[in-house]
């Protein structure tokens, strides 16, 4: 019997190698997607709002003549918190089914990677520690993918404690702020955006960008969001400047969870706007998934913010993160500087149109919605956003 060559042999193991890998992590990426839980960063994703600002905007009547119609009551279960109990924004955003659904995610994420290496984080490092177990997943794929075995080995072993150390314990809580450049931007088949993954060669932001972000945070923390943002921006990518008057670019993937993208303006008060709406949408995709909740496809209702017909789970996504910008900017604008007050004085009189637009349709697309408290919270917060 002829005997195979070691080179040979040696070239068959690490070709079965890899097939591993890509096999396990497309097995673990089965587990942890829920069927309804479906990336936002394709075509037509619901987040990703391009944001027109400054004196491009028209003026409309004051925002508190828009009264918004409320859906029909259903039997409410036991463990639903009736609406009289959301005393605060806060308590309306506080699900407790979302912390369980990260920790199982974070966990089998590090086991995957790492297997039986890793020790469960804490209250606080939970947010930091969900965002990060995601980015190495996604950096090990694509490693897979391209047959890369040393980038995909550094996610694996090395990756965990050198991420942790772009950690920025701040004011505010700890996160993450980076300031990729173009260049450093990549293009996947989960997004029609440029988004980044940190990886190897990752730095945190300047000292000014991270100062902007812990300004942002302030505003945040002054309107009541500040835990939905900790929790669902752990990670802030600002991926460049604008002018106020031009479009800004925000976005989230939900293969990237915790984690938001946008640009800014230089404004902490504008910024913290755009974190409460890319919170937003990590927040419901979280939910979502914590539920077991799918949207039917199928259903459909014009979207205002898009201008053509959106699927009810874009529909929903836009009708829960809006109105939270609303609620932050008409509760920023006493503590805003003279452009960022400029600014969201106009996203108030926008935001006034598009969601007396909707009014008829949230309903309908609400019934959509099976589980009576995630339904009962949606629906206050974009109430609360009308009664302002």
């Amino acid at each position: 019997m002829r005997r195979v060559p070691r080179r040979r042999r040696q070239a068959a193991r690490r070709r079965r190698d890899r097939a591993h890998d890509r096999a396990h992590l497309q097995r673990l990426r089965r587990r942890l997607e829920h069927p309804g839980h479906r990336s936002r960063a394709g075509p037509g994703h619901p987040g990703g709002h391009r944001q027109l600002i400054g004196p491009a905007a028209s003026s409309r009547p004051p925002f508190s003549q828009t009264r918004c119609r409320r859906p029909r009551a259903r039997h409410r279960g036991p463990a639903a918190k009736e609406p009289s109990d959301m005393t605060d924004i806060a308590a309306v955003l506080d699900l407790d089914t979302i912390t369980t659904h990260r920790r199982r995610r974070t966990d089998a994420a590090l086991d995957l990677l790492h297997p039986g290496r890793h020790a469960p984080p804490s209250d606080e490092e939970l947010p930091t520690a969900y965002a990060l177990a995601h980015h190495r997943l996604e950096g090990a794929e694509k490693a897979a993918r391209h047959r890369d075995t040393t980038t995909l080995d550094w996610y694996r072993t090395t990756a965990g404690p050198v991420l942790a150390r772009l950690v920025n314990s701040s004011r505010r809580g700890p996160r993450i702020v980076i300031a990729p450049s173009e260049d450093e931007m990549i293009r996947g088949p989960h997004s029609d955006t440029p988004y980044y993954v940190l990886g190897p060669g990752t730095t945190g932001a300047t000292e000014s960008l991270t100062e902007l972000a812990d300004e942002a945070l302030d505003h945040i923390a002054l309107t009541g969001l500040d835990e939905l943002v900790r929790a669902h921006a752990a990670v802030i990518c600002l991926t460049g400047r604008r002018r106020p008057d031009q479009t800004l670019r925000s976005f989230a993937i939900t293969r990237l969870p915790a984690t938001v993208f946008t640009d800014h303006t230089g404004d902490a008060a504008v910024l913290g706007r755009d974190l409460v709406h890319e919170a937003a949408h990590n927040w419901l995709n979280d939910a979502l998934a914590a539920l077991q909740e799918t949207i039917p496809d199928e259903k459909t209702y014009f979207s205002p913010w898009r201008g053509t017909e959106r699927p009810a789970y874009g529909f929903l996504h836009a009708c829960f993160a809006f109105p939270l910008t609303v609620i932050y900017a008409a509760m920023t604008l006493p503590t805003a500087s003279k452009t960022g007050h400029a600014v969201l004085v106009d996203h108030l009189r926008q935001q006034h149109a598009q969601l007396a637009a909707a009014r008829d349709d949230f309903p309908r697309a609400l019934e959509l919605v099976t589980d009576t408290g995630l339904r009962e919270r949606l629906d206050s917060v974009f109430q609360r956003a009308c009664a302002l």
